[in-house]
């Protein structure tokens, strides 16, 4: 046999691993957000604590998504979520952006709307029930308080401020008429959950303005308004 005949089988090398690979569909009847513990039922046998080839941001789950399952040998893996567009998956970050400000006198104690144009974003919120919502303004106050927040409406029916930590506010008062002012760019991160009535489907997160004056204080500005969502 000659030697160039022997050769490549001396140096060519099967693919690694085995080509037992199959694919299935599954439905999660557990899942533990902390440790990813799961329970998976794939075709009427349930397998638990499966590994994931997600892991971080994105990988939580809910009781009753379908997901893919992948069997290699005798190993299974979660591969993600099963969902048609406004399925069981939540959308893309979703954020708006503008460049103006606004002036504000007294609300009274109410919010109200932007007033040079609504800051909105909708975003379809998936099984998780969960998403992050980031917020900010440049504010600026002369013996005023002005705080921004948000409502969510749609899926969801979540009040303006409704929690600690859903508002963020600038406050300046002297005994001077008036005071000097004070300008800061603020921002704001909120973590939105199913235990405060986040609902799965398509939400929409609007920002809300309110101020209260001191003394000779007149108005406040809230400028180049900015939000993002997060869905989980």
């Amino acid at each position: 046999m000659r030697s160039d005949d022997v050769a490549p089988g001396m140096v060519q090398r099967d693919p690694s691993g085995s080509r037992d690979i199959g694919l299935r569909q599954g439905v999660i009847t557990a899942w533990d957000d902390l440790t990813g513990q799961n329970t998976v039922n794939v075709e009427g046998e349930e397998f638990t604590n499966l590994d994931c080839v997600q892991s971080g941001i994105g990988i939580s789950y809910a009781a009753g998504d379908s997901v893919v399952v992948m069997k290699k040998q005798s190993t299974y893996f979660i591969l993600g979520k099963v969902a048609s567009s406004n399925g069981m998956a939540g959308s893309a970050i979703q954020e708006v952006v503008y460049g103006y400000s606004d002036t504000v006198g007294s609300t009274g104690g109410g919010w109200i709307d932007v007033p040079t144009a609504p800051v909105s974003v909708t975003a379809y919120i998936g099984s998780s029930r969960k998403c992050i919502v980031i917020w900010r303004a440049d504010v600026s106050v002369n013996n005023s308080l002005g705080e921004v927040s948000w409502d969510v409406t749609g899926a969801s029916s979540i009040t303006v401020a409704s929690r600690a930590g859903m508002s963020m506010i600038m406050d300046a008062t002297s005994s001077g008429s008036p005071s000097t002012a004070v300008k800061a760019t603020l921002a704001g991160f909120y973590t939105v959950r199913p235990s405060i009535g986040l609902k799965q489907g398509l939400n929409t997160f609007t920002m809300k303005y309110r101020v209260a004056l001191h003394g000779s204080g007149t108005v406040s500005v809230f400028g180049s308004p900015q939000m993002t969502v997060i869905p989980l």
